[in-house]
């Protein structure tokens, strides 16, 4: 079996993308110059699992690029958990935040907060 065929495989077996991880992977691959940096569907998902099993109250992300795997990654989040992500470069933090500010509904997403990596503070 091949890379290609492997990666057939996964997509097709692999649980399908919501609405709002599909609308990131689709803004990220029209609009971004590293299209090829995103996480992507299949990686996404093991992220998901991984913190849905974990039950996290606290994730620190390093490397936002869009967002994507933040949501991933949120989704495994406690209630009142917090997802600090730390993006390199200041416009693709401002297009992940614009993603978890203005297109999210539900209230588990108001817990990622995006810092770019200058105005990073420990």
């Amino acid at each position: 079996m091949d890379f290609e065929q492997l990666n057939q495989f996964s997509d097709q077996h692999t649980t399908p993308e919501d609405a709002l991880l599909s609308e990131v992977s689709s803004f990220t691959l029209q609009n971004h110059a590293e299209p090829h940096m995103l996480s992507g569907h299949v990686q996404g998902q093991l992220l998901k699992m991984v913190s849905q099993m974990i039950r996290p109250e606290r994730i620190l992300e390093i490397g936002t690029f869009t967002g994507y795997s933040a949501l991933c990654l949120a989704a495994g989040l406690q209630p009142d958990g917090i997802l600090h992500t730390i993006e390199f470069r200041e416009p693709t933090a401002a297009i992940a935040q614009n993603f978890f500010k203005n297109r999210l509904i539900r209230t588990t997403y108001n817990c990622i907060q995006v810092m770019h990596w200058k105005s990073y503070r420990y």
